[in-house]
């Protein structure tokens, strides 16, 4: 409960600078949802655990996304334009997106393991048996977005942001298990995508993203650094005060 407190607060902290901005009297806000998919490059995970004498790099480990299975994945962002004519907006925004480590598959594992150096292939399970962040590599996001009108109800848009990962990892390691949020580190995205007016105020979106984040997380009695880079499709609605 303490860990989902410090990500809540978080969250809570991006938010308020957004709406710490002055106001202006033809100053826009809007607040959008969306709902989508992800899919993580394979990549490096270093694996640390003094403990076991055991100092590993597992190369390429592969995810799973599982991203329209409970809880789901999810987002929402809240835009501050200075004008309402203004291209140029910052936001907040938060990204629940989910990383499940597939321990089935083989990987090249060197190092240390259990006090015993090792260079082979090895089926990942054999070393890590649960690599997850299943209550999501949680984002927390500040963007600039721009916004270009393309033609009547349409415009197209693009956005960078960078901010941090709080992830719900949950572990299993010679078969001791280890379950928390932690704080993962930075991270940062692009964007781009287009908003078509369906009613006053309310928009429909369409985007691509590209995140990447390293979070270094712990399992038992070590740690895990597990380099994600990913690419999102996300469809959703906004409405614009």
């Amino acid at each position: 409960m303490g860990r989902r407190l410090v990500a809540l607060l978080r969250l809570a902290v991006a938010l308020a600078a957004v709406l710490a901005l002055p106001a202006t009297a033809d100053a826009d806000w809007t607040l959008g949802v969306f709902l989508g998919n992800a899919w993580t490059h394979a990549s490096t995970i270093d694996l640390v655990v003094p403990q076991l004498q055991t100092n590993l790099e597992i190369t390429p480990v592969e995810y799973r996304s599982k991203s329209f299975q409970p809880p789901v994945y999810y987002g929402g962002r809240a835009s501050w334009t200075p004008r309402a004519t203004s291209p140029l907006a910052v936001e907040a925004e938060f990204i629940h997106m989910k990383v499940f480590a597939k321990n089935d598959g083989l990987a090249h594992v060197q190092g240390t393991w259990r006090g015993a150096p090792v260079d082979d292939e090895m089926p990942v399970g054999s070393v890590i048996q649960r690599l997850a962040m299943s209550h999501g590599l949680n984002f927390v996001l500040a963007n600039v977005a721009f916004r270009h009108y393309v033609r009547k109800h349409l415009f197209a848009v693009v956005r960078a942001g960078v901010g941090a990962t709080v992830p719900h990892v949950e572990t299993t390691l010679d078969g001791f298990s280890k379950d928390h949020y932690a704080g993962g580190g930075l991270a940062g995205q692009v964007a781009g995508g287009v908003e078509a007016e369906v009613m006053p105020h309310v928009h429909a979106i369409a985007e691509y993203k590209f995140t990447w984040t390293s979070p270094t997380i712990d399992v038992a009695s070590g740690t895990a650094t597990v380099p994600a880079r990913s690419h999102h499709l996300v469809a959703g609605v906004t409405y614009r005060f």
